[in-house]
Protein backbone atom coordinates (compact mmCIF):
# COMPACT_ATOMS: atom_id res chain seq x y z
CA UNK A 1 0.00 0.00 0.00
CA UNK A 2 1.47 3.27 -1.53
CA UNK A 3 2.14 5.42 2.00
CA UNK A 4 4.33 8.53 0.64
CA UNK A 5 5.68 10.02 -2.38
CA UNK A 6 8.50 11.69 -2.92
CA UNK A 7 10.27 13.26 -5.48
CA UNK A 8 12.71 16.58 -6.69
CA UNK A 9 10.34 18.80 -6.75
CA UNK A 10 12.43 20.27 -10.03
CA UNK A 11 10.33 20.05 -13.10
CA UNK A 12 6.43 19.86 -13.76
CA UNK A 13 5.56 16.43 -12.69
CA UNK A 14 7.64 16.67 -9.85
CA UNK A 15 5.76 19.75 -8.65
CA UNK A 16 2.28 18.09 -9.68
CA UNK A 17 3.61 15.15 -7.59
CA UNK A 18 4.00 16.96 -4.62
CA UNK A 19 1.42 19.06 -5.08
CA UNK A 20 -0.92 16.33 -5.38
CA UNK A 21 0.07 14.26 -2.12
CA UNK A 22 -0.27 17.54 -0.38
CA UNK A 23 -4.13 18.08 -1.22
CA UNK A 24 -4.97 14.66 -0.14
CA UNK A 25 -2.67 14.79 3.16
CA UNK A 26 -0.66 12.64 2.08
CA UNK A 27 2.94 11.98 3.40
CA UNK A 28 5.46 13.68 0.60
CA UNK A 29 9.52 14.60 0.30
CA UNK A 30 12.54 14.07 -1.63
CA UNK A 31 15.76 14.84 -1.80
CA UNK A 32 16.24 18.82 -3.57
CA UNK A 33 19.15 20.71 -4.97
CA UNK A 34 20.79 23.57 -2.58
CA UNK A 35 18.38 26.71 -2.84
CA UNK A 36 15.18 25.00 -3.42
CA UNK A 37 12.24 26.51 -2.58
CA UNK A 38 10.30 23.58 -1.63
CA UNK A 39 6.33 23.80 -0.24
CA UNK A 40 5.28 23.59 3.55
CA UNK A 41 3.28 21.17 5.28
CA UNK A 42 -0.69 22.09 4.65
CA UNK A 43 -3.45 20.28 6.95
CA UNK A 44 -2.63 16.98 7.54
CA UNK A 45 -0.20 16.36 5.24
CA UNK A 46 3.77 15.51 6.05
CA UNK A 47 5.95 17.28 3.89
CA UNK A 48 9.64 16.39 4.06
CA UNK A 49 12.68 17.55 2.13
CA UNK A 50 16.08 17.03 2.85
CA UNK A 51 18.18 19.54 0.71
CA UNK A 52 21.41 18.18 -0.71
CA UNK A 53 24.50 20.35 -0.75
CA UNK A 54 24.72 20.20 -4.32
CA UNK A 55 22.75 22.56 -7.06
CA UNK A 56 23.60 19.40 -9.59
CA UNK A 57 20.32 18.17 -9.87
CA UNK A 58 20.71 14.06 -11.19
CA UNK A 59 22.51 13.59 -7.59
CA UNK A 60 19.16 14.11 -5.92
CA UNK A 61 17.06 12.25 -8.56
CA UNK A 62 19.60 9.33 -7.89
CA UNK A 63 18.77 9.69 -4.09
CA UNK A 64 15.18 9.60 -4.69
CA UNK A 65 15.58 6.38 -6.66
CA UNK A 66 17.11 5.14 -4.04
CA UNK A 67 14.87 5.63 -1.11
CA UNK A 68 12.00 4.87 -3.10
CA UNK A 69 10.09 1.13 -4.37
CA UNK A 70 9.87 2.21 -6.92
CA UNK A 71 9.88 5.15 -9.89
CA UNK A 72 7.10 6.67 -12.40
CA UNK A 73 8.42 8.63 -15.35
CA UNK A 74 5.68 11.50 -16.65
CA UNK A 75 6.55 12.63 -19.56
CA UNK A 76 4.97 14.44 -23.11
CA UNK A 77 7.05 11.98 -25.58
CA UNK A 78 10.04 9.64 -25.45
CA UNK A 79 12.74 9.51 -23.22
CA UNK A 80 16.27 8.83 -24.45
CA UNK A 81 18.17 5.23 -23.81
CA UNK A 82 20.60 7.81 -22.41
CA UNK A 83 18.71 9.31 -19.87
CA UNK A 84 19.12 9.69 -16.29
CA UNK A 85 15.92 9.38 -16.05
CA UNK A 86 15.67 5.42 -16.94
CA UNK A 87 19.89 4.51 -15.66
CA UNK A 88 19.34 5.43 -12.16
CA UNK A 89 16.65 2.94 -11.66
CA UNK A 90 18.12 0.21 -13.19
CA UNK A 91 21.26 0.63 -11.66
CA UNK A 92 19.63 0.45 -8.07
CA UNK A 93 17.33 -2.28 -9.35
CA UNK A 94 13.95 -0.43 -8.81
CA UNK A 95 11.09 -0.86 -10.49
CA UNK A 96 9.97 1.97 -12.88
CA UNK A 97 7.24 2.84 -15.49
CA UNK A 98 7.71 5.15 -18.33
CA UNK A 99 3.83 6.56 -18.50
CA UNK A 100 4.37 9.16 -22.19
CA UNK A 101 1.02 11.36 -21.83
CA UNK A 102 1.04 11.65 -25.83
CA UNK A 103 0.52 7.81 -26.64
CA UNK A 104 -1.88 7.37 -23.19
CA UNK A 105 -4.93 8.76 -21.63
CA UNK A 106 -5.44 9.60 -18.33
CA UNK A 107 -7.49 6.67 -17.59
CA UNK A 108 -4.62 4.34 -19.35
CA UNK A 109 -1.70 6.00 -17.42
CA UNK A 110 -3.95 5.84 -13.75
CA UNK A 111 -4.51 2.03 -14.31
CA UNK A 112 -0.73 1.04 -15.22
CA UNK A 113 0.23 2.96 -12.47
CA UNK A 114 -2.04 1.65 -10.16
CA UNK A 115 -0.97 -2.17 -11.39
CA UNK A 116 2.70 -1.33 -10.96
CA UNK A 117 2.49 0.02 -7.67
CA UNK A 118 0.13 -3.21 -6.77
CA UNK A 119 2.19 -5.42 -8.35
CA UNK A 120 5.85 -4.35 -6.54
CA UNK A 121 3.70 -3.93 -3.39
CA UNK A 122 5.57 0.15 -2.92
CA UNK A 123 5.08 2.05 -0.20
CA UNK A 124 7.40 4.82 -1.12
CA UNK A 125 6.64 6.14 -4.91
CA UNK A 126 9.50 8.22 -6.65
CA UNK A 127 7.83 10.44 -9.26
CA UNK A 128 9.75 12.64 -12.35
CA UNK A 129 9.23 13.99 -15.67
CA UNK A 130 11.22 14.60 -18.38
CA UNK A 131 12.05 18.58 -18.41
CA UNK A 132 13.55 21.09 -16.15
CA UNK A 133 11.69 23.65 -17.26
CA UNK A 134 7.21 24.26 -15.81
CA UNK A 135 5.14 22.45 -18.87
CA UNK A 136 1.85 23.25 -17.60
CA UNK A 137 0.20 20.31 -19.84
CA UNK A 138 2.75 17.64 -17.90
CA UNK A 139 1.63 19.11 -14.65
CA UNK A 140 -2.04 18.98 -15.44
CA UNK A 141 -2.25 16.02 -16.45
CA UNK A 142 0.45 14.50 -14.10
CA UNK A 143 -1.38 15.95 -11.45
CA UNK A 144 -4.94 14.43 -12.51
CA UNK A 145 -3.53 10.85 -12.34
CA UNK A 146 -2.37 10.82 -9.04
CA UNK A 147 -4.89 13.06 -7.97
CA UNK A 148 -7.05 10.03 -8.85
CA UNK A 149 -4.45 7.46 -7.35
CA UNK A 150 -4.72 8.89 -4.06
CA UNK A 151 -8.37 9.56 -4.25
CA UNK A 152 -8.11 5.37 -4.08
CA UNK A 153 -5.77 5.66 -1.31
Amino acid sequence: MLKKIVSGYHNSAEMAAIDAAIAHGFACGGYVIKGATTPESKGSAVVSFSVMDTSHYPVCREQNVIDSDGTVIFTLGPISESSSLGRYVIKHSRPWLHLDLLKIGEAQALQALSEMISVNRLSTLNVTGKTAYIDQRLYRTTYQVLDALLQAQ
